[in-house]
């Protein structure tokens, strides 16, 4: 199912790669010099997010067990306080806020790595500008298509980026 969005992805990623290349093979370099960077950072950020995910889904099975130990013994609950007092603020509750604080963490993991996925392409966009123009000698006829181009590719990365965790369930 996601095949398809991924050849046609992919292929769009392997024209403008040849594009940008034709246009100037030290830019294309340093392209995707940051492009390997910033893949490498995001799949470390990925692998962490997946940690907490993995880590709160086994929280959240605690919780729900725990949940299920008080639907079964309610009777036992109401008729101690201490032991009732004990289960729910010692066993409950801290299960409870394991899963909630793992939950926020996956969440923070997610929002950096989107964050360092659209500063890292803004960023090589800043170089591209300034810096690789003047080390390849871009032209300006050769700067516009390379910054078309690269906001051009924005879709179709994040469109293979997203089927990266698809293709990893698979």
């Amino acid at each position: 199912q996601c095949a398809p969005q991924l050849i046609m992805n992919g292929a769009v990623i392997i024209g403008c790669g040849l594009y940008l290349t034709w246009l100037s093979w030290q830019a294309a370099v340093g392209v995707a010099i940051i492009t390997l960077i910033g893949a490498a950072g995001y799949q470390w950020l990925h692998r962490r997010t997946f940690t907490y995910i993995h880590a709160a889904r086994d929280a959240r099975a605690t919780l729900f067990r725990r949940f299920r130990e008080l639907t079964d013994g309610v009777k036992e609950l109401l008729m101690h306080r201490p032991r009732r007092d004990e289960f729910v603020l010692d066993e409950v509750q801290a299960e409870a806020s394991a899963y909630r604080r793992l939950n926020l963490s996956a969440t923070t993991c997610q929002a950096i790595m989107d964050a360092w996925a659209h500063g890292l392409f803004y960023l090589m966009i800043g170089l591209l500008m300034g810096v690789f123009a003047q080390a390849a000698n871009l032209q300006g006829e050769a700067l516009t298509g390379y910054v078309f181009a690269m906001l051009y590719i924005m879709g179709p990365v994040w469109g293979v980026i997203g089927v990266i965790p698809t293709l990893s369930r698979g």
